[in-house]
């Protein structure tokens, strides 16, 4: 990367709050439609009028993803060695990869293939490497976000039920969220981690757009990169796309804005220099992931913790 130099995030705290002055038969009122028509229970952080505006939409989402993932058996293992009986008595090593709004592209594409070109032989563990294609479930700007979480956490918890009972066949999770997409990707994350906190969980965005709805402009500052073991956010300061321009407190960050790469790299047609980060991440970042030892190859599971590592709010030049 060259020469490197880390600029600590000034600390800032990004609260917004709200007052409703409801009379009581009207709170009454409120609350009585909330338990009739939204009878569901999630980890999605909503309010009360969150809940009561986007909780019926939200809960169809969920159950149609975990439905499909169901159905498509995403979690299945992509096989090094043929060997039938791999699932029962190795560890595996899961990505999942979040789009933006507009679904996969040749970028998607292209990360996940470069993340399967170096698991493919002679791998310790076993791996899973799936692209999320939410298209389907996103609605309005306004809903956006909204709706990428309850995808994320439909993905959380379908992957826990596929491993009920077997948990700890699950060496790493790697979650890589892109743009809006990285709403699921850090609900995914989080959801996973809250659930079982023994489970190494990796965080990745690129790009990521941080404004929930209307009110939460400061929603990805807050929340994104919290209590996983290692989040990172790739940052591209001049691009068009609003609240994509600021690095995230709770991640390691590398601004990639002024990269030497970057000379080299050809925008295609109709692209804005928001598709930069994860072009970036899948040709020069994702095959950081793995070292090898003795021939065999693993994946790295960095963390925060550790003594002279790189800290959540550290800037990296790149």
């Amino acid at each position: 990367r060259g020469r490197q130099r880390t600029q600590k995030i000034t600390n800032y705290n990004a609260n917004i709050s709200g007052n409703m002055s409801l009379q009581p038969a009207s709170t009454l009122t409120l609350l009585l439609v909330l338990l009739v028509c939204v009878p569901w229970t999630s980890a999605l952080t909503l309010s009360f009028v969150e809940q009561l505006t986007f909780g019926n939409r939200l809960k169809e989402i969920q159950d149609k993803v975990q439905s499909d993932l169901v159905a498509r058996n995403v979690f299945s293992l992509n096989k090094n060695n043929g060997d039938k009986d791999v699932e029962r008595h190795t560890l595996v090593d899961l990505v999942l990869i979040f789009p933006g709004a507009g679904g996969p592209d040749q970028f998607t594409s292209e990360l996940q293939d470069n993340i399967s070109k170096g698991r493919t032989s002679k791998t310790q563990n076993e791996h899973c490497i799936q692209v999320i294609d939410w298209r389907e479930h996103r609605g309005s700007f306004v809903t956006a976000a909204y709706d990428s979480e309850a995808v994320g956490e439909a993905c959380a918890n379908s992957l826990l039920q596929y491993y009920e009972g077997d948990i700890g066949k699950i060496r790493s999770i790697h979650s890589i969220g892109i743009s809006v997409g990285s709403f699921a990707g850090n609900q995914f994350a989080q959801v996973c981690k809250r659930r079982f906190p023994k489970l190494y969980v990796r965080l990745t965005l690129l790009d990521p757009f941080c404004s929930r709805g209307i009110t939460g402009i400061k929603y990805g500052a807050t929340n994104f990169g919290l209590n996983v073991d290692f989040a990172e956010h790739y940052l591209n300061t001049d691009d068009p796309v609003p609240t994509t321009n600021d690095p995230l407190p709770n991640c390691i960050v590398y601004d990639i804005t002024s990269s030497e790469n970057r000379k080299s790299f050809n925008l295609p047609k109709g692209e804005t220099m928001h598709c930069w980060p994860v072009a970036y991440y899948s040709k020069y970042g994702a095959h950081s992931q793995l070292v090898d030892d003795n021939g065999f190859k693993y994946v790295l599971l960095p963390t925060h913790s550790v003594a002279n590592s790189t800290e959540r709010g550290d800037i990296i030049f790149a």
